[in-house]
């Protein structure tokens, strides 16, 4: 019953993508050459220096993000993202390198999450701490157990 104007026009939905991205980026760590000497935090960099970033490390900088191990969607309600700098956030990359499916896939998470979320709970099986394996994409180094439950049909008139 979804059509794609519905779907642009959830909000919460997004936030929740958002934020789950910020705690868990796909691209944990990427690289970029110095194509001109620079500075850095105060360090010089040369011509050709390999630079590497890490969107993990980045999005749970304490300056950036007030309690960043805590999974808040609020943090991406409207209004909020202007507060903070462009690149604070860049699970997908950034620049001219940024990745050119960013867009659809995220259109993707939201259509499963939205379809889904409005018949279905999900919760997850607690089996202890979550693992992380950091390939070249961040995921958990073991499956998550959930558990798939209907959820209640209101009433019709």
């Amino acid at each position: 019953d979804f059509d794609f104007d519905t779907l642009m026009s959830l909000e919460y939905v997004p936030q929740v993508l958002r934020e789950t991205l910020r705690l868990y980026p796909p691209v944990w760590l990427f690289s970029r050459r110095a194509v001109a000497a620079d500075q850095i935090a105060g360090f010089h960099v040369a011509p050709g220096t390999h630079i590497f970033l890490a969107p993990y490390v980045l999005h749970r900088r304490e300056d950036l993000w007030p309690d960043p191990e805590r999974f808040d969607p609020d943090r991406f309600a409207p209004g909020q993202p202007e507060q903070r700098h462009p690149c604070a956030f860049i699970p997908f990359s950034a620049g001219a390198r940024r990745c050119i499916g960013e867009y659809f896939s995220f259109v993707e998470m939201q259509t499963h999450l939205a379809v889904m979320m409005k018949d279905f709970q999900l919760k997850y099986q607690d089996s202890g701490p979550v693992e992380l394996d950091p390939a070249i994409n961040l995921r958990s180094r073991h499956n998550l157990e959930m558990v798939l439950s209907p959820r209640a049909m209101p009433s019709r008139p």
